[in-house]
């Protein structure tokens, strides 16, 4: 298969994708991928010079994504392509935060009062998030909450929401609304499911808002939430903060100033539901 500068002509739908201070190209041969693409996405979309491009060559037998000239993935499987570009996609936007506290959480708001999730990969993010879309909640993100170190704000990322098999089995009625795909996890066939926030929730958040309340979920069937002391927050936080390096020694201050300005609580709850009515009781009733 040729390389990109030999599809210069046929590379013709193209969109850009962009987080404040970095903006990056999706270009591709297939209208159907550019546009599956864009609906992870779609609330990303911005315009502008660009200091990344990617291509995707979509063949009759073979698939290969490329950075630039450099060829990053080949597949025989079209519905890989997806999920590996996201991927990477998704890695060169955070760097841009690099400078912020990334950490793994999910982050939504109601009426202007923020609340971030923070929970490991498989933890069950997406799926509490997406029962909080449901409540009524603003969408800022699934998957990484970005707080500003010094005004203690969380900044969106409204990436669509990515739910694997087992979150998705809790949300039937959202099958087929979504975009699956397939990927390659190492000889076993991973499925995840793509949706638009608005197909879950009233809206998508534009703004940076402060954080009010940083909750962790853990999967009980107790069905309540408990306040937790400051220094067992500050443990948590850090075993789902990203760029820990980044910071170094101003990591602790960043940190103190972070859980002394907001309210930390444990979520125990058996389903994403119950523990979405459980903070939007907080919320409402503590706003």
């Amino acid at each position: 298969m040729r390389g990109p500068a030999e599809y210069q002509d046929i590379l013709r739908w193209r969109k850009v994708y962009g987080v404040p201070g970095f903006r990056l190209a999706v270009r591709s041969n297939s209208w159907s991928f550019s546009e599956e693409f864009g609906r992870v996405f779609s609330h990303m979309e911005t315009d502008g010079d660009v200091q990344v491009v990617y291509s995707v060559v979509v063949g009759r037998e073979r698939h290969v994504l490329y950075r630039a000239s450099e060829v990053l993935y080949e597949t025989e499987e079209y519905r890989e392509l997806v999920p590996a570009l996201e991927r990477l996609v998704e890695g060169e936007m955070v760097k841009a935060f690099w400078d912020r506290l990334v950490f793994h959480a999910g982050a939504v708001a109601k009426d202007g009062i923020v609340v971030v999730l923070p929970a490991e990969p498989g933890g069950g993010k997406t799926s509490l998030v997406a029962a909080l879309l449901e409540q009524g909640f603003e969408y800022l993100s699934d998957e990484f909450a970005i707080i500003d170190p010094e005004s203690l704000k969380v900044l969106p990322f409204p990436k669509g929401l990515c739910f694997k098999e087992g979150g998705i089995e809790l949300f039937p009625h959202l099958k087929p609304k979504s975009l699956y795909v397939e990927w390659d996890m190492g000889g076993e066939t991973g499925r995840l499911w793509y949706l638009d926030p608005l197909d879950l929730g009233p809206g998508v958040s534009r703004e940076a808002r402060r954080v009010r309340y940083i909750i962790f979920p853990e999967r009980d069937g107790s069905e309540e939430i408990v306040e937790i002391s400051k220094a067992k927050a500050i443990l948590k936080l850090a075993g789902n903060l990203l760029n820990l390096d980044f910071f170094g020694r101003d990591l602790l201050d960043a940190m103190v100033e972070l859980v002394r300005e907001t309210e930390c609580l444990c979520l125990r709850t058996g389903k994403p539901q119950e523990g979405a009515r459980l903070i939007r009781s907080l919320v409402e009733e503590g706003g």
